[in-house]
């Protein structure tokens, strides 16, 4: 366990508490350079943390830039280490080694366009008001960030920008620093441990360090809760359940409910000839009730919404009409009749409310297996 960790203890996630505090995540360049496309199991975890509990991450300016910088060096490192290998091949093979290489060319790299496409709360920290007379100071002392050698120039940036930052808050917050840097922000400690330099900036504030990204997530985030990102995922959810429910609707027994809450007293009319159900406003007041992980890709979801109007269409023979005329007349709540000469078409409308669940496939981002455990219908 990451010492210091219990400072955060209480944004155990999917607690009431989380919702007194705001909870900001920093994460030092080197935790984007493991993983350029935020494509790997802690990062998913981390994004879907801080959407689904509305928290905040914090990206300071010289870290966008010395991560698209590295990216870049990298890329042009490793061309070259191809075209040796390409040119070698070429040899071998007798071919004419100047011949075009097929070497991709380094696609356009934008950290922070990524981080937004997958996270509502991003706040940008800039350095170009930070005082540098402070900076210049903290170099003369070789106070951390800054080592021997005035090394540690843009580590310095990085935790100034959030100084900063943390003196334009009105209440203290609670930050997660994220780093694999020990050496310029931790003691020798094993536990991750700020250097006593940074914790002397830290008076009042709440900031807390972690080696890595995948310790933050292991400590705070409940993977079962955080399985899905519903912020992100919310239309697709939402879409999903609208059709899934308007074919619910059409079953046997959700039929029948709607008929005993729109002619509450008549029996059903066994030789009803059709329905049909038209969704005029789609799924509101979506609230999830669960979420478990049944294995390492299939997240079960239990939720509870409403459809705030259903047009609900009952087409019946017009002798049972005829037989029940005035009871339909007098107590149900149809609306609209139509009276064919063969068959009547009642119509009306209402709110439904289900209770019901789900399952989400993280690797091929379906859902299925949709199941209804509570129906009710109010007109």
């Amino acid at each position: 366990m990451e010492k210091g960790a219990d400072s955060l203890s209480n944004v155990a996630v999917g607690s009431n508490k989380l919702a007194k505090y705001q909870v900001f995540v920093l994460l030092d360049s080197n935790i984007y350079c493991g993983d350029w496309f935020l494509r790997g199991a802690p990062f998913r975890y981390l994004c879907h943390f801080l959407n689904n509990e509305g928290h905040t991450l914090l990206v300071p300016r010289v870290v966008l830039e010395e991560v698209a910088n590295v990216r870049l060096r990298k890329f042009s490192e490793e061309a070259v280490v191809a075209g040796r290998a390409i040119a070698a091949l070429n040899r071998l093979n007798g071919n004419d080694i100047t011949t075009a290489s097929t070497l991709p060319a380094a696609k356009k790299y934008e950290l922070l366009s990524l981080l937004k496409e997958s996270i509502e709360g991003v706040v940008v920290l800039e350095y170009n008001t930070l005082p540098h007379d402070e900076i210049f100071q903290r170099a003369l002392k070789v106070q951390r960030p800054f080592r021997e050698g005035e090394k540690g120039y843009r580590d310095t940036l990085i935790w100034m920008s959030l100084l900063a930052f943390l003196k334009t808050q009105n209440r203290p917050e609670q930050v997660a620093f994220i780093t694999t840097n020990k050496n310029d922000f931790f003691t020798q400690s094993e536990d991750a441990e700020f250097h006593p330099d940074l914790r002397a900036d830290l008076t009042g504030a709440n900031v807390v360090p972690f080696k890595s990204l995948a310790a933050f997530v292991d400590r705070h985030v409940d993977k079962d809760l955080h399985g899905i990102d519903r912020v992100m995922l919310r239309p697709e959810i939402e879409s999903f359940l609208e059709d899934q429910t308007s074919e619910m609707l059409l079953g046997s027994e959700p039929q029948k409910l709607l008929w005993r809450n729109l002619a509450p007293g008549m029996r059903w009319p066994d030789d009803v000839r059709g329905s049909a159900v038209e969704i005029m406003e789609g799924v509101e007041d979506l609230e999830f009730r669960g979420i478990e992980a049944l294995d390492d890709d299939i997240v079960y979801v239990a939720c509870r919404y409403d459809l705030r109007i259903v047009i609900v269409t009952f087409i019946i023979t017009r002798a049972f009409f005829e037989a029940n005329h005035q009871a339909l007349k007098e107590e149900s709540k149809f609306w609209e009749t139509d009276v064919d000469n063969q068959v009547v078409t009642l119509k009306s409308s209402g709110r439904v409310y289900v209770t019901a669940s789900f399952t989400y496939d993280k690797r091929t981002a379906l859902f299925s297996g949709f199941s209804y455990s509570d129906v009710a219908f109010r007109t």
